[in-house]
């Protein structure tokens, strides 16, 4: 029975009370009319502005004499207000309240309609509410017109709404009210539109008014864009009607709002459920008249749910009787596989004399609850769309238990009312020959789907329905039939062929028998299975079995008595189908019985290869995983591996030696963890990879594969892998040519451990230690020197990393590892002191280098403190004027303890530096960025420029990385002079090379000061300074002294070139920083250029050496 209304996303049941507010009834001779009445059509009480052309227009009502009401009975009006346009300067209307001179004339205008300031002694005494101003912050301004008001004067503002509330226009009822010998009045605004804003409440002291109209004045596109409606305009009538209960609506999936005739207080009403319990309710920001109500733990969506409303009261205190309401409640994601099915398919609707030529399905609701259709989609296999399904009118969508409905692409209903009908708008036709026809939830959970072939109508489909046999059971064609009715189809009903499950049609078979472990495996079958089935497995005890929802088809079993001679040997009998009745179906018995290969146990079988980003020539493989059997003989078994989102499903035996690749679904590029299991869930093999590991960053950019280098080598250790060296970027399935069959034992001394303790870092839970070589967790029994009992410690995708579950403080002095009987086979120290207190904040940038595609960008840091300094809170930005989130942390989640006066690197891919000394970190971006700033957890520290013109002219700013050149303050930058074009934790190479060396048989170049630099106003910049130096032989020569800019050309030269002789003291000279024509050169890299010249054979030797202009302070 179908005896409510619908609301939103649900529903209120009968004892809703519904009504209309009652409104006080104006008689047509109790006021009279004004103004430019031909500008307005008038029907009933709506007013509506049709101007013929630009202009103004005003309208207004007065109470006549007769029925204007004493003061003393107060005054009540209700009026409506439309303007359906933003407001300006020159669009605008208004609303007044006043009281008329007593000489009032039709000659003389007694409101201002569009001016801002008193220009006629006729203004009478009131007030208006103005709306439309230029701009998007339109409030409603409340101001007073005065009498007398001096011609000129502006009229005063009362009260104003928060700017911007009616920037797109306004629909609101305005209630005056005015008790009785008051002079307070209050004005309440409530807006009529579905996105309103905030109810406003105007009140000040005003005469009591007697006429009330609007103003306008309007461009030509808004000659019609005005409705005024006069509901209400009396004495003040006090309300002795109680407020009523209109209905309830669902704004949201955890709110259900109550609607009333009228505004209700709150927080005099309670709500309560049928168990006693009362309910949370909140107002309305937008509506008086409406309550909300946050949902409770005992609401269960498709169950109706009864309600006491009391005590509520609206203004005047009247109180709404004791209301009892039934609420039923649909939510979007409630109904679950099976509740609803499939029934019926109309694939093919032609020819048929009685229906529309409409393609359609029929749904039941199997279920004991009632749900709302609005809330599912339509899946079509053909196109993979999905569209809302929408319930025909009458229909609301609410569907009972036991009930049918039609789902049709038609624009026309299928039996005209005759059943529940949905539509989908823009639906693709059914396929007639095959088809996949499914019913989603909003969240994508399928609720019912079938995939039908011509051939389950075993005939023409042309007319004729295909309809289910027995509803809830397997979507196999043994449950479909051809409709056997009269006219083909039975929509909205139950067809007669529709049965309790039961009907079988074919044996059961297996099909296939897969081993995934000693004991488990699965068998499957040509049909789905009934997990009900009583099995019984022979011998008694032997096994156990089950079945899974993703694979009706297969049974799995668990041996418990495993065979020594790897055989699988049991017998199976009442096995049933899930189509089948459970008191009549048919019992199937059968016997497995064969012998299996190993089934790999760890160290067995390999992870040889990982395609995480394949690219270029790699992309045909796709992302894929290559395993290898290690075992020295063995073939193993492969079923029932896992590895990503791969499980193999199917019988497989690998031999040893030989490669298999496997697909486990989508790879993290950058860095991710491969892992291995077999059939009982035991890691076989477990890679923590990184795209780090390959040693140029190109090629992990360009799809390269990483291979396992050594075979027997670690998993776990970056040095055990490379990029592929196979032309095409990956070798799946073969040898790779980079790999190295023993190359991890070469040269290595497994049972000495030379590496040195570099690092210590410390979180709240974990304690990290990095050495200068990568550690083998041949052991994980580690211990801290001075504590009594070993600490597990395990290894990060960092092979010189290890790691500690536990936070050791104090930080310890020495670490050493033990075998497996205690005694120490080595002991690293710390080798400085740590202070954890430490506030000094003397960390300094120290090289900076953004590399190109075959380098590593990195920055350098560089701990001038007497001791170790944490990075805890550091961060580093390349944005010109850091907001808070540009700022990254140099060492995120990890606390480093940075040696005293030691330079460290920082780098995505530290690895790929040729240091020990460097720690992984997310870098900002260094490409074409003109700056990097450090700061502390207090100030930035420092900011380096980047500018590509400190580079020398001869280095690329791509390979070669910026080296600062003093330790402290005033610290210059320029390119590198190392040969590899960068020095990642260590010195720089500037701070190795020093002075040029002029102690040589030729002459020599010697730079004092490298670098231009402007000092205060009161002294003169310092110039570059530089000395040549006689070599030791006898000979002479003359020196031509140029500066060259970063493209070649000379800007600078000396006059008269030098002569440089033997047994004479070095030549000095000095540039300004000028070019020929006395102007100081630009800020950056420049070369000075001499050119020794022997003066007896004129052979020349040129030296060049690189100096800087500072930018000028």
């Amino acid at each position: 029975m179908r005896n409510w209304s619908v609301f939103a996303r649900g529903v209120c049941l009968t004892g809703c009370l519904l009504g209309l507010r009652e409104m006080v009834a104006q008689e047509e001779d109790s006021v009279h009319w004004k103004g430019t009445l031909d500008q307005w059509e008038h029907t009933a009480s709506l007013w509506q502005l049709n101007a013929p052309q630009a202009g103004n227009a005003w309208l207004y009502a007065c109470m006549n004499t007769a029925f204007i009401p004493h003061d003393s009975l107060g005054r009540k009006a209700r009026v409506r207000w439309s303007q359906s346009y933003a407001g300006s300067n020159n669009n605008f209307s208004r609303l007044h309240f006043f009281t008329p001179h007593a000489s009032d004339s039709a000659a003389l205008l007694p409101i201002p309609i569009s001016n801002w300031t008193a220009n006629s002694d006729s203004l009478a005494t009131g007030s208006f509410i103005h709306l439309g101003t230029t701009g998007t912050q339109d409030p409603l301004d409340w101001r007073r017109v005065s009498d007398p008001m001096a011609s000129g004067e502006s009229f005063p503002l009362i009260q104003s709404t928060l700017p911007g509330s009616y920037s797109e226009g306004m629909d609101a009822w305005f209630e005056w009210t005015q008790l009785p010998g008051d002079s307070l009045a209050t004005i309440t605004v409530e807006s009529t539109l579905t996105n309103a804003p905030p109810l406003a409440i105007f009140t000040a002291v005003h005469p009591f008014p007697t006429c009330i109209g609007i103003s306008t004045q309007f461009t030509i596109s808004n000659i019609d864009a005005i409705e005024f409606e006069l509901d209400q305009f009396s004495m003040f009538v006090p309300d002795t009607v109680a407020p009523k209960l209109e209905g309830c609506s669902w704004p949201g999936d955890s709110l259900v709002s109550w609607h009333f005739s009228e505004s209700v207080r709150p927080g005099l009403g309670t709500i309560s459920s049928a168990i006693g319990q009362p309910m949370e309710i909140q107002q309305n920001q937008t509506s008086s008249k409406t309550i909300h109500m946050p949902f409770d733990t005992h609401w269960i969506p498709g169950i109706e749910r009864t309600f006491l409303l009391q005590h509520f009261t609206d203004q005047d205190g009247n109180m709404l009787s004791d209301t009892t309401v039934q609420v039923l409640w649909t939510s979007p994601n409630t109904a679950n596989r099976g509740d609803v099915v499939l029934t019926e398919i109309m694939a093919d609707p032609t020819p048929h004399d009685d229906l529309p030529p409409c393609e359609w399905v029929e749904v039941l609701n199997r279920s004991n609850r009632t749900f709302d259709v609005q809330f599912w989609n339509w899946w079509d296999e053909g196109s993979s769309e999905v569209i809302p399904i929408k319930p025909r009118p009458p229909w609301d969508g609410i569907l009972l238990p036991g009930e049918r409905f039609l789902i049709s692409g038609c624009s026309t209903s299928i039996l005209n009312g005759g059943a529940l009908e949905a539509h989908i708008q823009g639906a693709p036709a059914f396929n007639d020959s095959q088809d996949g026809l499914g019913i989603l939830r909003n969240d994508g959970m399928v609720l019912d789907a079938v995939h039908y072939l011509q051939t389950w109508w075993q005939g023409d489909n042309g007319g004729v329905s295909l309809q289910i046999l027995q509803p809830g059971a397997c979507a196999s064609p043994v449950n479909w039939i051809r409709s056997n009715a009269i006219d083909g189809c039975t929509p909205g009903t139950a067809s007669n062929q529709e049965t309790a499950i039961g009907v079988e049609s074919e044996q059961l078979a297996i099909e296939r028998i897969v081993p995934t472990s000693i004991s488990d495996g699965f068998i499957e079958f040509n049909s789905p299975l009934d997990p009900l089935s009583e099995v019984q497995i022979s011998p008694r005890g032997s096994a156990t079995w089950h079945t899974e929802d993703h694979f009706p088809n297969r049974l799995f079993w668990n041996q418990r008595l495993t065979r020594p001679d790897q055989r699988v040997r049991f017998e199976i009998d009442r096995l049933k189908r899930c189509e089948s009745d459970w008191s009549t179906g048919s019992r199937f018995a059968f016997k497995v019985d064969f012998e299996t290969a190993r089934f790999p146990e760890p160290g067995d079988l390999i992870i040889s290869e990982i395609a995480a980003n394949p690219e270029g020539s790699s992309a045909v493989w796709g992302e894929f995983i290559e395993l290898y059997n290690r075992h020295g003989s063995d073939a193993i078994e492969l079923g029932g591996l896992q590895c990503g989102d791969l499980t193999i499903d199917e019988r497989s035996v690998l031999q040893s030696g030989e490669r298999r690749v496997v697909y486990p679904g989508a790879l993290p590029n950058e860095k991710g963890t491969v892992t291995l299991r077999n059939g009982k869930g035991i890691v076989l093999d477990e890679v923590h990879y990184s795209a780090c590991w390959h040693a140029h960053r190109k090629n992990a950019e360009s799809g390269f594969s990483l291979v396992r280098v050594d075979i027997h080598g670690p998993a776990q250790n970056n040095k055990n892998w490379a990029s592929s060296g196979h032309a095409l970027g990956a070798s799946p399935g073969e040898t790779d040519p980079d790999e190295r069959m023993g190359s991890w034992l070469d040269g290595q001394n497994l049972d000495v451990f030379d590496g040195a303790f570099l690092l210590h870092g410390q979180t709240s839970s974990d304690t990290y230690f990095l050495f200068s070589k990568p550690v083998q967790l041949d052991t994980t029994l580690f211990r801290v020197v001075g504590q009594q009992e070993p600490i597990d410690w395990f290894h990060s995708a960092d092979a010189n990393r290890i790691w500690a579950q536990s936070a050791l403080l104090p930080i310890p002095d020495s670490i050493c590892a033990m075998d497996v009987h205690g005694r120490i086979e080595w002991l690293k120290t710390r080798p400085f002191d740590v202070n954890l207190n430490e506030e000094n904040t003397s960390m300094h940038l120290n090289e900076v280098l953004d590399a190109d595609a075959f380098g590593e960008p990195f920055i350098e840091l560089e701990n001038i403190n007497a001791t170790a300094l944490g990075t805890a809170d550091w961060l580093v930005s390349t944005e010109t004027l850091p907001f808070p989130d540009d700022w990254i942390a140099l060492s995120p989640g990890i606390n480093w303890q940075i040696p005293p006066n030691e330079p460290w690197a920082f780098s995505a891919c530290p690895n790929r530096l040729l240091t020990p000394r460097a720690i992984t970190t997310s870098l900002p971006s260094l490409y074409g960025r003109n700056q990097i700033h450090l700061k502390s957890p207090e100030h930035v520290i420092e900011t380096v420029p980047l500018n590509t013109e400190l580079h020398a002219p001869w280095a690329s700013p791509r390979k070669t990385s910026l080296e600062r050149l003093q330790s402290r303050a005033n610290a210059q930058w320029k390119s590198s002079a190392a040969v590899s074009g960068s020095t990642p934790g260590a010195q720089n190479s500037w701070s190795i090379w020093g002075a040029t060396a002029h102690q040589t048989r030729l002459p020599s170049l010697e730079i004092i000061q490298s670098t231009w630099l402007a000092m205060s106003h009161s002294q003169q910049p310092r110039s570059v300074i530089f000395a040549l130096h006689p070599g030791e032989d006898e000979t002479v020569w003359q020196a031509h002294i140029c500066v060259l800019s970063a493209s070649g050309r000379i800007i600078w030269r000396v006059p008269q070139s030098p002569w440089i002789a033997p047994n004479q003291s070095a030549w000095t000279g000095a540039w300004d920083g000028r070019n020929e024509h006395g102007i100081l050169a630009a800020a950056g890299n420049y070369l000075l250029q001499v050119i020794f010249e022997e003066v007896e054979t004129g052979r020349r030797i040129p030296t060049v050496a690189p100096v800087y202009m500072a930018p000028a302070q």
